[in-house]
C-alpha cells in the first residue's frame, strides 16, 4: 500500500514537472511570437514614417521650386523694368547732353 501511494505521487510529480516543462515551453513560444509580432510591428511603422518624411520632403522640394520660380519671374519683370527705365534715362540723357551742347554752341 505504501508503495503505491509512493508510485502514485511520483507518478504525480512527473506529470506537474510535464505540465511545467510545457506551459513553460509554450511560455516560451508566445514571447517569441510577441517579440516576432512586435519586430514586424515596429518595421511597419517605421516604414510608414519614412514614407511619410519623404512625402513631407517632396511637398518642400516642390513648394521650394514654386517659390524659386516665383521669385526668377519677379527677378525678370524686374531686371525688365529697370532696363526700361534706364534706356528712358539714357534717352533723356542725351536729350539734355545735346540740348546743352546746342546751348554751349548758341552762346558762342
Amino acid at each position: 500500500m505504501t508503495a503505491s501511494i509512493l508510485e502514485e505521487i511520483k507518478r504525480a510529480e512527473h506529470e506537474s514537472e510535464q505540465i511545467i516543462q510545457s506551459a513553460e515551453k509554450k511560455k516560451q513560444e508566445i514571447i517569441q511570437d510577441a517579440k516576432k509580432d512586435s519586430a514586424a510591428f515596429l518595421e511597419r511603422k517605421e516604414q510608414e514614417v519614412l514614407r511619410t518624411v519623404e512625402k513631407i520632403l517632396a511637398e518642400a522640394r516642390e513648394k521650394t521650386e514654386s517659390l524659386k520660380r516665383k521669385i526668377m519671374e519677379s527677378s525678370r519683370l524686374s531686371t525688365r523694368e529697370l532696363e526700361r527705365k534706364a534706356e528712358a534715362r539714357k534717352e533723356k540723357a542725351a536729350e539734355l547732353a545735346i540740348k546743352v551742347f546746342e546751348d554751349e554752341l548758341n552762346d558762342a
